[in-house]
């Protein structure tokens, strides 16, 4: 599955300088990507036009058909307040799913209190609790935009595994600032490169060590690879 996006440009209201101009950019699934970039290079938004919650001013969404369901999750995200978490996590979750929900719990929930709402749980256990309720939903590609960001790195490092080994089909887009898990878990890093000159950001690629849910990638090509990302990213 390719989504894409096709000679976009996007400027927010009230700004000159637009953030995209002219950008094409394409997602080859499956599989696990990251994109990476400075603070204010663009990767929130880009990643909204990708998901058709923000229109560009020019350009279109490239698509294949049938048409993909395409999911947006971002740090900061809330639950209804009306239930606990666990009787959320029971409406969405489809009974065909009921399994991998159990097998989650086990990978990412461990010690979280799912029997309050959602308010009363810390940064990290809403993290947690939020993208167990995006994985049971049927989509072709998941677009993880800082959604884990509260998460301490074991726990992060063994859901990005999860999500590897539970879905060698579907496509994921991580969004972070953490270079190493970048660098690690990556099948393609996408780079939006920063615009000190106040030129429009553009992207470049990346090839990621695309690590296996069972590890072992040596740390020299994890710095190697990191130092390369770092350097397109700012250049």
């Amino acid at each position: 599955m390719t989504i894409g996006l096709s000679h976009i440009s996007f400027t927010y209201p009230g700004e000159k300088r637009p953030i995209f101009e002219d950008l094409t950019f394409q997602l080859k699934g499956p599989g696990f990507f990251s994109l990476f970039g400075l603070s204010g290079a663009g990767k929130s938004t880009l990643a909204q036009i990708l998901a058709g919650l923000l229109q560009p001013s020019g350009g279109r969404r490239v698509l294949p058909k049938p048409r993909p369901e395409v999911l947006y999750t971002h740090n900061g995200e809330r639950l209804p307040v009306w239930e606990d978490c666990w009787q959320h996590l029971k409406s969405v979750t489809p009974p065909n799913c009921q399994r991998l929900l159990d097998e989650f719990l086990k990978t990412a929930l461990h010690g979280v209190d799912l029997g309050v709402r959602f308010r009363e749980l810390s940064l990290g256990q809403k993290n947690r609790v939020n993208m167990a309720r995006y994985i049971v939903q049927d989509f072709d590609c998941l677009i993880i935009d800082e959604a884990l960001a509260n998460v301490d790195e074991p726990t992060r490092e063994s859901i990005l595994k999860f999500l590897k080994e539970s879905f060698p089909q579907r496509t994921f887009l991580y969004i972070s600032h953490n270079i190493v898990e970048v660098a690690r878990f990556s099948k393609v890093i996408y780079v939006l490169t920063s615009h000190r000159d106040h030129t429009p950001s553009m992207i470049k690629e990346v090839e990621g060590l695309d690590e296996a849910p069972d590890g072992g990638t040596k740390p020299s090509l994890i710095r190697e690879r990191g130092l390369k990302i770092l350097e397109m990213a700012s250049s």
